[in-house]
């Protein structure tokens, strides 16, 4: 991984300096990178999962027809098997990715669909109540 902050550990490292003679500092790298328009770890790690097929959470969401912290929720817990998160790690930033399943039965089902009642309390039903 080489945020900018690596980068410039790394220069220092090597024993490069600026042309003033100075250590690089994550923001002179920053500065650098920007105006040679050299995109950041997090920019490319994005364009490299984008390329693979992951979204933010609200375009998760909006496929899928969820709330956006019910994607987040599916991500995290790996619960849901319609969802699955790739993490990006940036100077103390965590930023998520998330992708559909490949099995588009399993991105298209309703809650229920596995047979068990979303809705269920853990009471049982009047209907079903034996009469004493």
């Amino acid at each position: 991984m080489h945020t900018d902050e690596h980068t410039a550990e790394e220069l220092n490292g090597m024993g490069y300096r600026n042309w003033k003679g100075e250590r690089y500092t994550a923001k002179r790298v920053r500065s650098t990178r920007q105006t040679y328009g050299l995109p950041s770890y997090r920019e490319r790690e994005r364009k490299r999962l984008r390329d693979q097929g992951f979204t933010d959470a609200a375009e998760m969401a909006d496929r899928l027809g969820l709330h956006e912290g019910s994607v987040r929720k599916m991500g995290k817990t790996a619960d849901d098997p319609r969802v699955e998160r790739a993490v990006i790690r940036t100077e103390g930033r965590i930023y998520c990715m998330y992708r559909a399943n490949d099995h588009d039965e399993l991105a298209s089902r309703t809650p229920g669909d596995d047979g068990m009642n979303p809705q269920s309390t853990g009471e049982i039903p009047k209907a079903q109540q034996g009469a004493s």
